[in-house]
């Protein structure tokens, strides 16, 4: 039964137990606080109310006499001694394990969660292996390391495989990052911040089948993310058009040329993105990757002194639908293939490599000149610490000095100033 449960069921469980537990202690608290009260009237008004024959007894012996003998004293109320805090025995006796109950409630969940979630991320895993082990064979040589449909298990909820063995690319990396359906406090996050499935294709592509651009094709809601992820595309692209008219109307595009956009998106390519919009997150392409950009302005974060190995990539990441239609994102897998290929045969015109190449440069030598700002600053720092230390070390010292020696001290220091006052004389020999 625990194997089927979905994780939602197991998260609406934990919630109810604990509710469940919390509720009972309260009222367990309620009713022990209401009994104590009517023990302690029972101790104060007791005496009158246990027998009612003696009450009786004492009512006629009260009236005896009551004309001929005034009363000489004043009736006293009759008042219980204050009942003795309970033991340490006593109080353990009275203790009551609902929060203990609730942990280990919680604790089994947290358990039995961690298993359900870790197999239903690894079904949906080997779902996506076995429809598309036989695509990847047909355009790899070598489609993962072993020759075999294994994924690479990086943690519970990713999995990598990487190919290699094709045309126009040097290599593929496929990753397919799942929620994280083991953890149980990742799926109560989940509902305030909802998370999806999603798998990523990392191209390297030749030097000499790709042109130097940045293109970038997303979806609306992820335009802001993207670029804050990559930031080539807030550096070098720009906002542009699609000039399809079955271009979807919540595709956003970014190029860093106008005729770019007609370029990589072909009526073909418009066409299944329309179809499958729904599953499609991005698409990145870039002769950028790694590439250390300039900081943006008033940017505080530290700039890398050693250059990173500049990658052609092209990059695309889809939703995962469920494992039952896994086959859903084939024609964007297959339109994936036929990018690797149409890359090769986008050439730019001489203006557009001429602009391209004077933009690398620019933000190359921004980059530098960002470096060596810092690294100057560095120095000056470390300068002004050294002499900090060194006042510090000689404020010590004269600290520790006699009255004789600080006076020394005082009057080397005077000649030392006068004569560093004194104008220097230059003298030339008479030849």
């Amino acid at each position: 039964a625990a194997g089927s449960m979905k994780p939602e069921r197991l998260v609406a469980l934990c919630v109810f137990g604990l509710f469940v537990c919390v509720h009972a202690d309260a009222g367990n608290h309620q009713s022990s606080h209401h009994h104590s009260e009517q023990d302690d009237s029972d101790d104060i008004y007791g005496a009158s109310d246990s027998n009612p024959r003696a009450d009786a007894s004492l009512e006629d012996e009260e009236f005896i006499g009551f004309a001929d003998e005034p009363p000489t004293e004043k009736k006293q109320r009759v008042t219980a001694k204050p009942r003795p805090k309970p033991t340490g025995f006593r109080l353990r006796a009275q203790k009551h394990y609902y929060y203990e109950i609730g942990a280990l409630f919680f604790l089994a969940l947290f358990v039995i969660n961690f298993f359900v979630g870790k197999n239903k991320n690894q079904r949906l895993a080997d779902a996506w292996m076995i429809v598309y082990w036989k695509l990847l064979q047909e355009q790899f040589s070598l489609p993962s390391p072993t020759d075999e449909s294994v994924w690479e298990k990086e943690r519970q909820n990713e999995f990598t495989l990487y190919s290699t063995g094709r045309a126009h690319c040097t290599s593929m990396t496929t990753t397919l990052q799942l929620r994280k359906r083991h953890d149980l406090f990742s799926l109560l996050y989940e509902l305030i911040a909802p998370a999806k499935d999603t798998l990523t294709f990392d191209v390297a592509m030749n030097d000499d089948d790709m042109e130097s651009f940045v293109f970038a094709a997303c979806n609306k809601r992820f335009e802001k993310h993207l670029k804050k992820q990559r930031n080539d595309l807030g550096l070098y692209a720009v906002a542009a058009t699609c000039a399809v008219s079955d271009a979807p109307p919540n595709l956003s595009v970014l190029s860093e040329f106008p005729e770019l956009a007609d370029e990589v998106l072909s009526a073909e390519v418009v066409r299944t993105l329309a179809k499958k919009m729904h599953h499609f997150k991005y698409m990145h392409i870039s002769d950028q990757d790694g590439a250390q950009l300039p900081p943006a302005e008033g940017s505080t974060a530290p700039v890398p002194s050693t250059p990173a190995p500049v990658k052609r990539v092209l990059r695309l990441q889809l939703f995962v639908p469920k494992a039952e239609h896994i086959g859903e994102i084939k024609d964007l897998v297959r339109l994936l293939f036929f990018l690797i290929d149409h890359l090769p045969n986008i050439r730019l015109s001489q203006p557009a490599k001429a602009k391209a190449e004077k933009a690398r440069q620019l933000a190359q030598e921004t980059y530098m000149k960002a470096l060596h700002r810092e690294r100057q600053e560095a120095a000056q720092r470390r300068k002004a610490d050294k002499k900090r230390q060194e006042v510090e070390l000689e404020e010590s010292q004269v600290a520790n000095l006699s009255r004789e020696e600080k006076l020394k001290r005082e009057a080397k220091a005077a000649k030392a100033e006068i004569k560093k006052r004194q104008p220097r004389v230059k003298l030339q020999r008479m030849g």
